[in-house]
């Protein structure tokens, strides 16, 4: 009867574990769906256009070099990282960020060949902001310039041309105005890191 019974519960957990990915897809689709608006009209997207905009692929996969075939093998890489990845852990992030007014959601840069994890602030939704202006978080990985010149002068951060075309995970903090970290920040420090992507003539920065 044990063995029976450990059987049965082992055929079940395949369906159990299908189930759940399922209902944590659909609540996900359905809470962006409603969160996120068309900004022509200010209404609701809705949850098929969410899954529409995970699931059907974007020529800007296939840019710069016009590679459909890789284009294509990186849209489903992407697919799959949001449905193995972030779906499973999707309800527990959502339930951790919902008593500070945040949701989460799992964003595609194609034309970057990447994607992120977006932590978007409900008040400032409702307050009419979106993209940029209602995100206070983003754990993004894709194609980025970074340049790699020299310092500009105090309390300028950033640095002069040339640069390097970098494809790294970084951190954005859109309403600190902070972009690419820790790269752009501390481009001298992690230069050994960079060596591969730097162009000729930058191995050392002042």
């Amino acid at each position: 009867m044990v063995a029976l019974a450990v059987a049965a519960a082992a055929s079940a957990r395949p369906a159990l574990v299908c189930s759940y990915m399922a209902a944590s897809a659909a609540g996900y689709c359905v809470r962006r769906g409603t969160l996120a608006k068309w900004p022509s009209t200010g209404e609701p997207i809705g949850a098929a256009e969410v899954l529409r905009r995970h699931l059907v692929y974007d020529d800007g996969w296939s840019s710069p070099d016009g590679q459909a075939t890789r284009g294509r093998l990186l849209h489903l890489l992407h697919v799959g990282v949001w449905l193995l990845l972030f779906t499973p852990i999707y309800p527990l992030l959502e339930l951790l960020l919902y008593p500070f007014d945040l949701a989460a959601f799992y964003f595609y840069y194609p034309k970057a060949r990447g994607a992120g994890l977006v932590i978007d602030s409900r008040k400032l939704r409702r307050a009419g902001r979106y993209g940029n202006g209602s995100q206070v978080f983003r754990l993004d990985w894709h194609r980025f310039d970074l340049n790699v010149g020299k310092p500009y002068p105090p309390p300028n951060p950033g640095r002069h041309p040339p640069s390097a075309r970098c494809n790294l995970p970084h951190v954005d903090l859109p309403q600190r105005s902070v972009r690419h970290w820790p790269w752009r920040q501390h481009t001298a420090a992690l230069l050994p890191l960079l060596r591969h992507h730097a162009p000729a003539g930058v191995a050392k920065l002042s």
